[in-house]
């Protein structure tokens, strides 16, 4: 008898709970319908398979609507999302007019079509350019998405001793060194800027561009700035490092959420304040004095990072 009502008290909980089931399965539909009822209110019958017709600066062009919107968070892909499609420009036929160069368009949109099908065998290599090419882009906020970089670990303990995730963001749970280097381009980078996080300790700055120069000995105690051929920023000791001679800066100042931005002709600016500089024409702040302290000048930098902690490379500037 007991043995019959704990069946009948388990057959009607499994009941109770299969009506909960499908109450909770009813409303997840109904929201997901009211975002598709959204979806179709902001962007019309669009889909990513649409074959757009433009026109530009006079020449006709058929792409695919994925094509143009495959950098993420660029302009361009927010301009052809499907949002915007009634209120763009179009000319007498109906086709999206944009009022730029032809063969510039064209060599992005190549670019893109090429990154579409790219595979590990064979990698699509960034286009070489020109100025009118490079301001193309940088109006379409595309200069990250054709010409990235990558950080290529130089010191680290162990592949669990850090994180880097989109968009270039550190976790560096030990003292690690990164080399902050183009990727499948060869633009030579002029400077970058990074906001800090949480940081323990960091040493931000170059190291002479040479691939095959094996003097960047790092380590669990050293970092750029205490090597030869390297210089850098020490926002903890608040210094300059060259080559392991310290020079202090009175004053220093660094919190969550600063962004240093580090000039590869050798200047170091906090928020936006010139903080250190080995050009002689800085005065004062010409604080990197050493027997090498032209090297800045007569050879390229590669810029480099010694960090445990947080931080993200949230802008970087291209030589034109």
């Amino acid at each position: 008898m007991d043995i019959t009502n704990a069946l009948e008290s388990l057959t009607e909980a499994l009941k109770k709970r299969e009506r909960e089931l499908d109450e909770r399965e009813a409303e997840l539909n109904e929201k997901m319908a009211r975002v598709d009822v959204d979806i179709s209110k902001a962007y019309g019958n669009t889909r990513p398979t649409d074959v757009l017709h433009l026109n530009i600066g006079g020449q006709r062009i058929d792409v695919l609507r994925r094509t143009l919107c495959s950098i993420e968070g660029s302009m361009l892909a927010a301009k052809f999302s499907g949002r915007w499609d009634d209120s763009l420009e179009k000319d007498e036929n109906g086709h999206f007019f944009m009022d730029h160069d032809f063969d510039d368009f064209k060599i992005m949109i190549n670019f893109l079509r090429d990154k579409a099908i790219e595979t590990p065998k064979f990698p699509v290599s960034a286009p070489v350019g020109t100025c009118k090419f490079f301001r193309l882009l940088e109006y379409y906020g595309m200069t990250d998405g054709v010409y990235p970089i990558r950080l290529e670990p130089r010191y680290v303990t162990d592949d669990d001793s850090f994180e880097i995730s989109k968009g270039l963001q550190i976790n560096a749970k030990e003292w690690c060194t990164f080399e902050v280097i183009q990727h499948g381009h060869t633009r030579q980078i002029v400077s970058f800027e990074v906001r800090l996080g949480k940081v323990q300790r960091l040493q931000i700055g170059l190291q002479i561009d040479d691939r095959t120069d094996n003097r960047f000995d790092y380590s669990q105690s050293t970092g750029v700035g205490d090597i030869e051929s390297t210089y850098a920023l020490d926002t903890v000791r608040s210094c300059v490092l060259n080559a392991g001679t310290r020079n202090d800066i009175e004053g220093l100042e660094v919190k969550e959420g600063s962004i240093i931005k580090i000039e590869l002709c050798g200047k170091w600016y906090i928020d936006g304040k010139l903080v250190a500089s080995a050009d002689e024409n800085d005065g004062q702040l010409n604080i990197i004095k050493s027997p090498r302290q032209h090297t800045i000048s007569r050879y390229p930098m590669t810029p480099a990072i010694s960090i445990k902690g947080e931080a993200n490379i949230v802008n970087v500037d291209y030589k034109i």
